[in-house]
């Protein structure tokens, strides 16, 4: 008996070889826009970007805390929903005890 999760599991499946078998035409797509003069420089930029972060990773986000606030507690707040602002942006967490 199928399950809805093994249904799912391999919808998922399905499509990560479907993209998987357009990922040359993709890189290509993108190595022909880098190069295209035409492009807008801020859209190449964007792939080129896009290609280190990949290759590279991405750089280590850093940020200043100026606290003007009555506490701390106020501050570990505004901070943890500071971080809960970039975990919803880029998808990912990255938690520190503060």
């Amino acid at each position: 008996m199928k399950t809805p999760q093994t249904n799912i599991a391999r919808v998922r499946q399905d499509s990560l070889e479907e993209f998987a078998r357009l990922l040359p035409d993709a890189i290509q797509e993108m190595k022909d826009m880098i190069r295209d003069r035409e492009v807008p420089p801020q859209v190449r930029a964007h792939l080129i970007d896009v290609i280190l972060e990949r290759v590279l990773g991405k750089t280590e986000q850093t940020f200043n805390l100026i606290a003007h606030e009555s506490s701390m507690e106020d501050a570990a707040r505004k901070m943890e929903g500071f971080m809960a602002s970039l975990e919803e942006e880029y998808g990912q967490s990255n938690k520190t005890d503060l």
